[in-house]
């Protein structure tokens, strides 16, 4: 061993101190935690020593939990420096002849272990190399660190809030749009041999089958997060409710029946705020995930990247910053997060719940709620069968009443996870997460599916009307044939009025299961607009009815105006003014249920009666 032992003096020290603290805010009851808690100086309460001053065959130790709740030392040797190696940072290079390391290498987990040369702070251990023989890693200066200290917060109403639209396309993949929108971790989260790289984050998962395990794989492997079976949540006496350099961190992203944490080190404490990992978790830099004290289980050696296995404790405030350097938690700071619930009632069997409490964040949440949907129902109902769905979603949103949809589907191969993951309520808390009015604090979003093992769905097949031309100002019935699934063919009557004012147009006249029509919305012009049109669409158990016309309306500051005057149609089109209304087709629209899940859509082009020709006579040439 080779380890400076001079510095353990000044962190007993330092450790006294922090318990003498810690006892006088307990007695002080009158006083808030938050009020009570050291504030952060922006300098850390360690003496540190610049990169600049790194020498190779420097010698010191590094801190981390190998077993249990408490951080134990392991000597470090500074092979050299490596200048601007990663995101403009300079890189120092330590080796370690540890024997706990000999075998596992540099470990998943241990990423932010605190190194030290002659009792000052130098950095955060960060970086290994796959497939290395020798307990060789990089280590995070701890100056870039500290840095991040300093960084304003903009606060958490503004942190999910989107500075553009996303259109409909992107809300049908969340992992696609995560991987767009999330920047990569810039020290790369790939395996490669030869390559000094970040340290993978191990991502501990309990509650998840290979599945929805893959799905996470592919969403967040680009980030450096190495995902498999462990985790969980355990409250064990006089588990700790504090951190200290070298102990256990972990990041939860999802709490309950299924539980997602990152599991890292502390590098050093600042007041209220702890500094960890020494790289990115995602990069998404000004956050408000929860984080918990954790205990380590062990080591897991691999030839590929050993990991450390553990658990969360208890809740221990929010990481604020998730930046290059590192991150930073604040134990003043309550977590962002939207408690879930997904109930399965699979028909004669007994219902199956799973409640949840998930990080908030615009793209990371919707791909959790993906997952855990895919969860849910692999748990409950993974039959291979015909099967029609109804999913009831109720998402409350403060200072709003709930949006509260039904979705009505069917699946010939059985119902899956991509089903409830699509669903109108799924899809709600993704816009609203990324809406481009201002913040929007999501209470909770609740789901109870109903699943019936028999087709009870039907195709559009065939539309007639009539006659060739009709009425202007009557109620015209529309014969529909539609096909149940494995039955003969059906007919179903609707009743469609045909306006006025279509009087020798020539429209189209389609019919379409309602779950495929885009209902008319106006251009929200406010949050409330934004809001009150997420409530609108149509039911998957109805037909509608649609005429398209030549006419023209506008949409107009949130309002769909269905007719307005030519010359008021002129100034709305594009010109001098940035502030104007969009010119839109206009729509006349019937809706009518029926009993089946429909699917399909067939048109048809129809000529309306000239009104004169109605009600007059025809003209006919050399007439008055």
């Amino acid at each position: 061993m080779y380890v400076r032992r001079q510095a353990l003096g000044s962190i007993g020290k330092l450790g006294a101190l922090g318990a003498v603290v810690a006892l006088l805010a307990t007695l002080i009851g009158s006083r808030s935690v938050e009020s009570a808690a050291p504030k952060p100086t922006g300098e850390l309460p360690w003496p540190t020593l610049p990169v600049k001053d790194i020498r190779p065959g420097m010698v010191g130790y590094g801190l981390t939990v190998f077993s249990g709740q408490k951080p134990e030392r392991f000597p470090i040797r500074v092979v050299g420096v490596l200048p601007k190696h990663a995101s403009l940072m300079d890189i120092i290079l330590v080796d370690t002849d540890e024997p706990r390391l000999k075998h596992s290498g540099i470990v998943a987990g241990m990423s932010g272990s605190p190194i030290y040369i002659d009792g000052k702070l130098v950095g955060a251990l960060s970086l290994g190399w796959a497939f290395s023989k020798d307990a060789l890693g990089g280590v995070t200066p701890i100056e870039y660190m500290a840095a991040d200290l300093k960084r304003p917060l903009r606060g958490r109403d503004f942190n999910h809030l989107a500075m553009d639209t996303r259109s409909s396309d992107a809300l049908q993949s969340p992992l696609a749009e995560l991987h767009k929108r999330l920047p990569a971790s810039p020290l790369g989260g790939s395996l490669q041999t030869g390559q000094l790289q970040r340290v993978a984050m191990p991502l501990l998962v309990s509650g998840l089958s290979d599945t929805p395990l893959a799905m996470l794989r592919d969403a967040l492997s680009p980030y450096g997060m190495a995902v498999m079976s462990g985790g969980g949540s355990a409250v064990q006496p006089g588990a700790p409710r504090s951190f200290e350099p070298g102990s256990a961190i972990a990041v939860d992203l999802v709490r309950g029946d299924v539980t997602m944490q990152s599991i890292g080190t502390v590098t050093a404490i600042d007041g209220q705020r702890v500094l960890a990992f020494g790289h990115p978790m995602l990069n998404a830099g000004e956050t408000y995930f929860p984080v918990s004290t954790a205990e380590i289980t062990t080591f897991m050696p691999s030839l590929v990247s050993s990991f450390k296995f553990g658990h969360s404790l208890l809740p221990a405030g929010a990481l604020i910053q998730d930046r290059s350097a590192g991150i930073i938690a604040d134990t003043t700071q309550p977590a962002q997060t939207l408690p879930l619930s997904i109930s399965i009632v699979p028909v004669g069997q007994p219902t199956k719940v799973l409640k949840m409490e998930l990080a908030r964040h615009k793209l990371l949440t919707p791909v959790l709620v993906s997952v855990v949907a895919v969860q849910a129902v692999s748990v409950a109902a993974s039959d291979v069968a015909d099967v029609t769905v109804k999913v009831d979603s109720t998402l409350k949103v403060t200072g709003y009443p709930p949006l509260r949809q039904t979705d009505y589907l069917f699946s010939s191969d059985g119902y899956s996870g991509k089903m409830l993951a699509n669903s109108t309520g799924s899809r709600q808390l993704q816009e609203l997460l990324s809406n481009p009015f201002g913040p929007v604090h999501i209470e909770s979003l609740d789901m109870q599916v109903e699943l019936l093992y028999r087709s009870h769905v039907a195709d559009v097949v065939s539309l007639a009307l009539p006659s060739d031309e009709l009425e202007p100002g009557t109620v015209v019935p529309i014969r529909v044939a539609v096909r149940p699934f494995g039955q003969a063919l059906e007919y179903v009557t609707l009743p469609v009025e045909i306006p006025q004012a279509l009087a020798g147009q020539t429209v189209k006249l389609d019919v379409q299961a309602g779950s495929q029509v885009k209902p008319e919305i106006a251009a929200p012009d406010s949050l409330s607009d934004f809001v009150e049109n997420l409530r609108k669409g149509y039911s998957g158990k109805s037909l509608v009815a649609t005429i398209t016309t030549s006419d023209e309306g506008a949409n107009l500051r949130g309002r769909i105006v269905p007719s307005l005057p030519g010359s008021v149609l002129a100034t709305l089109r594009p010109g001098a003014s940035s502030r104007r209304g969009e010119v839109q087709k206009r729509i006349y629209r019937t809706v009518h249920d029926v009993g089946w899940v429909m699917q399909g859509k067939q048109e048809l082009t129809v000529q309306i009666k000239d009104f004169r020709d109605s009600h007059r006579g025809v003209n006919t040439p050399g007439q008055p």
